[in-house]
């Protein structure tokens, strides 16, 4: 069955990695607006939603033909999914560090990120993944360690709440290899029902990038996380354990071999 015009925009506002109420305040829109929209939504509220995201090809949520994002300087993420580069800003995905001033691109070659040219995202290492796992339900990320990251802008980092996280093991190889550092957004509870792909999750006392293939948490209240490593397996969890999520969007400083 086709989905319908809400269901469409919910899609987008989960692929955004916003809450409804967050998402209505950034479009200047009335609070339910989203829960309420239907094919009868007037198509100036629409277009406040096309001049906010301009990403967004506004005819997929209309009439659900096409891509959800615009074709135009695009580039796509860790799960696959195409990113617009005027909602992430992110140009790169595999980073080359080279000394404590400079960024080189191995994506454009010769193009160097001077100090200027990157944020402070907090940083969850090896070592600190144990604390971050016991505090990961407070979102207060100042106790963190920071990683400087090309790309992104300070409003990209409030309005995402960006975190990088260091991947320990192999069992998203070769996806992710261990070591890996990998930037995430946060995602808001209210959208965890409509993601699949590539996330860090925090669950019960574990801390795991896996790829999600199977949501049920809306019929069983259930998540099936899968490995990329076909040595490894996949592990089904229950709503009530997950604590928080973030999408994973690129990978930074990937050692080259």
């Amino acid at each position: 069955m086709p989905k319908s015009l809400k269901e469409r925009l919910l899609e987008f506002v989960a692929y955004e990695g916003l809450s409804k109420s967050e998402f209505e305040r950034l479009c200047g829109l009335s609070n339910g607006f989203v829960d309420k929209s239907s094919s009868k939504t007037r198509r100036s509220s629409l277009d406040r939603i096309s001049n906010k995201f301009p990403n967004l090809n506004i005819d997929w949520v209309i009439t659900g033909i096409g891509d959800m994002i615009k074709s135009e300087a695009t580039y796509k993420n860790i799960s696959g999914n195409i990113i617009s580069g005027d909602s992430m800003n992110i140009r790169n995905v595999n980073m080359v560090k080279g000394d404590n001033n400079a960024i080189e691109s191995n994506v454009k070659p010769g193009s160097v990120f001077v100090r200027e040219d990157l944020v402070d995202v907090p940083f969850v290492s090896r070592q600190a993944t144990a604390s971050f796992i016991e505090s990961c339900c407070d979102y207060n990320y100042e106790t963190l360690e920071t990683i400087a990251v090309p790309g992104i802008t300070k409003e990209d980092l409030r309005r995402y709440k960006y975190i990088v996280f260091e991947i320990l093991g192999n069992s998203m190889f070769p996806t992710i290899k261990d070591s890996t550092k990998i930037l995430a957004k946060y995602v808001d509870p209210g959208n965890w029902e409509y993601i699949t792909g590539v996330y860090v999750v925090c669950y019960r006392d574990f801390l795991v990038a896996k790829r999600i293939m199977k949501n049920d948490l809306i019929l069983t209240g259930t998540l099936t996380l899968h490995s990329d490593n076909p040595q490894s397996g996949e592990t089904t969890i229950r709503k009530d354990d997950i604590r928080g999520m973030w999408e994973a969007i690129s990978t930074l400083y990937q050692k080259i071999e």
